[in-house]
């Protein structure tokens, strides 16, 4: 089974790599961030017909200061524009408070003007930005 997602998560990150500037294949070998997130992360998916129309990864590791954290978020393009983004989002959120979290962190490239606004929209504000992204958080 997690042979399987691994093969589809990296599928897809092909499929999405050249939305982001820079291509995620610049900054991610595909292959170990597959099984980092499937061991560390807990993974909220979305299939359609055998394919995996998208994914929202989740750390939930900072005890401490009680943020999760979202590494990813991917949506095949065929998918989107569909309000899956936005499902997968609200389902990590809602799975966040209920293990008791209180703030959810992200970064996002600030060349992907739609995503921020997805990001905004469900609540996230940015809290700090370099040259390339924003890191936005939201409070549970």
């Amino acid at each position: 089974m997690a042979k399987m997602l691994s093969a589809q998560i990296i599928e897809l990150m092909e499929q999405v790599d050249n939305d982001f500037s820079p291509p995620l294949s610049k900054n991610i070998n595909f292959e170990l961030f597959a099984e980092k997130i499937i061991n560390n992360s807990v993974i909220f998916q979305m299939c359609d017909k055998g394919i995996l129309a998208g994914f929202v990864a989740l750390y939930c590791n900072d005890f401490v200061n009680k943020t999760a954290f979202i590494p990813m978020i991917a949506i095949h393009t065929e998918y989107r524009r569909k309000g899956l983004a936005l499902n997968l989002v609200n389902m990590a959120i809602q799975y966040a408070k209920d293990a008791g979290f209180e703030k959810i962190s992200l970064e996002v490239y600030k060349s992907n003007q739609s995503a921020k606004k997805l990001y905004n929209k469900l609540g996230f504000s940015v809290i700090t930005e370099n040259e390339n992204s924003y890191v936005m958080s939201i409070n549970l």
